[in-house]
């Protein structure tokens, strides 16, 4: 399919999900507060602050305590994240409803149970997408999510990312 062949509009309409909720939240964080980055930090200050690091490398079993405790820590975030994550997905589609819309020449139609929304692709700053589900962003940390159970078909997703190419810039990402 090429970008010539996009027909307008492009409908969706679904609830979001738990899991693409908690997708979306992460996508919206900034890199610092991924696991691979927070996960590191988090055991050498532990270990910095108990053995240290000199004696944790002549004597590994040194380091054992203070392993145990930043592996509790990190247990207690990971907890305390997948329940704020969770009752926030909840409070959304309690508030929100079932998403509608479509994707059309002037831009992006949003409706939800209580609001609507259109805004036009001038307005819309970027795009980030994963596996399948994009965001367009219309202000720092502010974005639209589009898993791809939103669409009816595949043409209908691979033509609304065809047309977000076409109207903004993409940043891809994992």
């Amino acid at each position: 399919m090429n970008r010539n062949s996009v027909t307008l509009p492009v409908a969706f309409s679904g609830s979001v999900s738990r899991k693409d909720f908690s997708r979306v939240q992460a996508l919206l964080l900034p890199w610092w507060t991924r696991w691979y980055f927070f996960v590191p930090c988090v055991v050498y200050v532990f270990v910095s602050m108990g053995a240290g690091w000199p004696a944790a490398l002549r004597h590994p079993l040194s380091a054992a305590p203070d392993l145990g405790l930043a592996g509790f820590v990190l247990a207690v975030a990971a907890t305390i994240t997948i329940y704020g994550r969770t009752r926030n997905w909840r409070s959304l589609t309690a508030v929100t409803g079932r998403v509608h819309g479509a994707a059309t020449t002037s831009g992006i139609e949003w409706n939800t149970d209580n609001a609507s929304a259109r805004f036009a692709w001038e307005k819309l700053v970027k795009v980030r997408r994963a596996n399948d589900l994009t965001l367009v962003f219309y202000a720092p940390g502010c974005a639209f999510y589009f898993p791809r159970d939103f669409f009816d078909s595949e043409d209908s997703w691979q033509q609304f990312n065809e047309m977000l190419e076409t109207k903004i810039a993409v940043r891809v990402k994992s």
